[in-house]
């Protein structure tokens, strides 16, 4: 995404990491929860939560290591000393929510990532606290441009946190 940038292909970015580089100028837009996603067939699809223990074991669907949903998901797993497995790693939402349709496994996730989808079922998780932040970056050469000075001046109107 930051190539991207940098060649201009696009103007601005939702990225989960604020670059460390001088060259982007990055904005905090908001933090969103990360839950556990199920097809809407699984033995857990009919409940609102499950608990860190219960993943215990579990067959997960994940992000690659950099992720940021991968990392928060892993902090918190740490701390509830559990150990989950990995059934699969992907590096793309779509083919991560496609794999829980089918049934390979559970994954985690923040919902608005995913898009709505009518075979898929988000639980929270009672007892764990995930987050990731989505921050807006462009390049710093490039933030006074009308067009995305505008788009900056209209997401701050729309920060949650």
């Amino acid at each position: 995404i930051l190539h991207q940038l940098i060649d201009f292909e696009i103007d601005v970015a939702a990225i989960g990491r604020p670059p460390t580089d001088p060259r982007f100028e990055t904005a905090f837009h908001r933090r969103l929860r990360v839950d556990v996603v199920v097809a809407s067939d699984h033995a857990w699809a009919d409940r609102e939560c499950v608990t860190m223990a219960e993943l215990n074991g579990q067959p997960m669907i994940l992000r690659e290591a950099e992720s940021t949903t991968r990392q928060a998901f892993e902090t918190a797993a740490r701390r509830a000393g559990i150990d989950f497995r990995t059934e699969m790693e992907i590096n793309n939402r779509e083919a991560i929510r496609e794999a829980v349709v089918l049934g390979l496994g559970i994954s985690v996730g923040a919902e608005t990532e995913f898009g709505s989808h009518r075979q898929l079922r988000w639980l929270s998780v009672s007892d764990a606290e995930m987050y990731i932040e989505l921050n807006l970056t462009c390049l710093a050469q490039r933030r006074s441009r009308p067009g995305i000075r505008d788009f900056f001046a209209i997401a701050s109107d729309f920060q949650l946190d």
